[in-house]
């Protein structure tokens, strides 16, 4: 959990103060902080660690259900915002670093590694 103030404040500067206008949108429309963008909209995340998905062309936000985008907005948030990390899966036993990334969670100098989807391990594979 990220307190409400600290959600608040970068949601706040992202609306004010981001190059991206749809990031700054997205912002303004939701409260929340957006995190990783592609070619149609924003996820967005929340301290209690709840994603959104701002649509850019349709101006219209869902919540985001599937496990691999919540992880890769977390994983987002905890890399660009130091205070997020807490919203982060916990790493458990039973994982190991990803043999993709091997464990930086990026591939090719700055792709997000779709095996972690950025956080750097994976569930070992069962025999």
């Amino acid at each position: 959990m990220v307190p409400d103030e600290t959600i608040h404040g970068l949601s706040r500067e992202a609306a004010e103060r981001s190059p991206d206008r749809h990031k700054r949108k997205a912002a303004r429309i939701t409260a929340g902080v957006p995190v990783y963008s592609d070619m149609m909209g924003e996820l967005v995340v929340f301290g209690d660690g709840r994603v959104l998905y701002f649509d850019t062309e349709t101006n219209t936000v869902r919540p985001v259900e599937e496990d691999l985008w919540r992880r890769i907005a977390l994983a987002q948030a905890a890399q660009k915002f130091p205070e997020q990390k807490s919203l982060l899966p916990s790493k458990h036993p039973g994982t190991i670093t990803c043999l993709e990334c091997g464990g930086t969670g990026v591939v090719c100098r700055g792709i997000i590694c779709g095996s972690c989807q950025s956080l750097g391990w994976v569930d070992a594979p069962t025999q």
